[in-house]
């Protein structure tokens, strides 16, 4: 290491070429970057929240988190499911595979999660 920058102190033109070179390589590389006021994202998954007014993250994982789960486990295209359950509140998200036709997937999981029948009287609709 010491080598190499007592190379550089006898060679200061060396030097000064090469951050040259580097200054332009890094306007070259930004010029080159691609730039979006608003970039396109993709998200390949849905999120299902469901809540319950003052239920516990018990109450809520066992009737609405599990009969969540339970309509949208086993669907062609889903890669997993987490969820989430708090204090009057479930979140559950579905992630589905790359290749998989993504308005078809989210059709059928809107149908199933609208189909699920006995939740508790005083939660909303999913």
């Amino acid at each position: 290491m010491k080598a190499l920058i007592a190379w550089f102190v006898k060679n200061p033109i060396a030097a000064n070429v090469i951050m040259a070179i580097m200054l332009c390589g890094g306007i070259l590389g930004y010029k080159g970057l691609e730039r979006e006021f608003i970039p396109q994202t993709t998200f390949n998954g849905v999120t299902i929240s469901m809540t319950w007014p003052g239920a516990s993250p018990r109450d809520i994982a066992e009737q609405l988190v599990s009969r969540a789960e339970e309509s949208v486990d086993g669907l062609d295209g889903i890669d997993y499911i987490e969820s989430t359950a708090s204090e009057g509140v479930a979140t559950i998200t579905v992630r589905t595979k790359l290749g998989a036709d993504y308005t078809k997937v989210v059709d059928e999981i809107k149908s199933r999660v609208d189909g699920i029948q006995n939740l508790p009287p005083d939660a909303f609709r999913p």
